[in-house]
């Protein structure tokens, strides 16, 4: 048998007959739990031959459901055969990110592909690893820095609930030698001017890739790319080129910009009331959350106060470009409703995915009951990458054990 889906799912039976008297009269399909479903067939125009009949289950009977057969002749003779309905064989068309430099940490392998189940599993070299089903078409495993420690080219697979008729394809992930960075590359300057000029404004609040291969920053300096006017602190990201990158040039990026293409018109990564701890960059510098005092950076942002945004580089592990991803920005200190704040909301930190930014703030309204009067730490779920029908939620984090207001300021 095989199926495929999610939910209520289609399988089908497909059974060998012989009938040297040519009179069976139909075929009958008996669920588990009770249900029937039955087909006439006859009479049949062959001795032998080969009858197929869809019926539906669900996905969380497989392993325990098993249907009966039942072929039925005209004199009411009938043949039966038990069989156990399997997961179907899912199939893999690709691995987000698909190499690593050995000796690099651990990260969020990301597959994708068709008829993966509620309890998938992704296999590295036939070996399991823990795994989040986000939908029928994509799979999160977590990859240890045990790993990727030696190069070697890894089979990955991924394998339905038992019991099931087998693994999916398998897709190869390539862990290669981390290049060694030349001698003399180091130490890097970070913030330099457009021909290599000093910078004329102050940089700060950086943070780095795992490898060293791009930077983000805050600066006030206005000479770091062309065109910039606003007298503001920014958002850059440095492309250092280090670790061998084929065909790299150093180059500054300004990583945020108003809508419209505007220059910002408040501080980005640095403000007054933030002066400090306002700047998160995940591992790979894919992604930065930050707070700023623009108001222009997203569309209908009028609370007037520090708000925290997530900001998307579309940089892959090994900082290259992630192929159909647009940069952009979204405001994530808001309230479960979506409402925006009325506080100033600081000290952010970005999952390596950027599905999650934390961040903290004295807002009664961002989360119901909140009364307790001080500032609290929040989780905002993005829902990026998550499953199709997921809601961005804002909740609060430092609550007691037993679930109660904090009695004292957190963060």
């Amino acid at each position: 048998m095989y199926m495929e889906g999610e939910g209520s799912v289609s399988a089908k039976v497909q059974l060998t007959y012989t009938d040297s008297d040519l009179d069976i009269e139909s075929m009958r399909i008996e669920m588990s739990d009770g249900a029937r479903q039955t087909m006439l067939l006859g009479p049949m125009d062959t001795e032998s031959g080969t009858l197929g009949e869809e019926f539906t289950v669900s996905t969380e009977e497989l392993g325990t459901c098993t249907v009966e057969v039942w072929l039925v002749d005209q004199a009411g003779n009938t043949s039966t055969a038990d069989i156990q309905v399997q997961s179907p064989v899912p199939q893999i068309s690709g691995l987000d990110p698909d190499q690593a430099h050995s000796g690099s940490i651990g990260f969020s392998l990301s597959v994708t592909g068709t008829g993966f189940l509620s309890g998938a599993v992704v296999t590295w070299d036939a070996a399991d690893r823990a795994t989040e089903y986000v939908s029928d078409t994509r799979v999160v495993a977590s990859i240890s820095s045990t790993d990727v420690e030696t190069p070697r080219t890894v089979s990955v697979r991924v394998r339905n609930p038992e019991p099931t008729a087998g693994a999916s394809n398998s897709l190869p992930f390539v862990v290669d030698g981390l290049p060694s960075p030349e001698p003399t590359g180091f130490p890097i300057r970070i913030t330099e001017g457009i021909g290599g000029s000093p910078p004329n404004g102050p940089s700060v609040n950086g943070g780095l890739d795992w490898e060293g291969s791009h930077a983000v920053f805050a600066s006030k300096a206005s000479n770091l790319v062309a065109g910039d006017t606003n007298d503001a602190y920014d958002l850059f990201i440095r492309a250092t080129c280090a670790y061998g990158i084929e065909d790299c040039t150093p180059t500054t990026t300004r990583a945020v910009m108003g809508t419209g293409g505007s220059e910002p018109n408040g501080d980005i990564g640095w403000t007054t009331t933030s002066p400090e701890n306002s700047l998160a960059v995940s591992f790979n510098a894919r992604f930065a959350a930050f707070v700023s005092s623009a108001s222009n950076l997203v569309p209908g942002d009028t609370n007037g106060v520090d708000d925290v945004f997530l900001v998307d580089n579309c940089i892959s592990n090994w900082g290259t470009p992630v192929t159909d991803c647009m940069p952009g920005v979204i405001r994530v200190s808001l309230g479960n409703d979506g409402s925006q704040s009325t506080r100033p909301a600081s000290y952010p930190a970005v999952a390596n995915d950027g599905r999650y930014v934390v961040f903290v703030s004295s807002d009664p309204n961002l989360v119901m009951g909140d009364t307790n009067g001080v500032a609290d730490v929040f989780l905002r779920d993005t829902c990026r990458g998550a499953a199709a029908g997921c809601t961005p939620t804002t909740t609060r984090v430092s609550v007691a054990t037993n679930g109660g207001e904090a009695n004292a300021a957190s963060g």
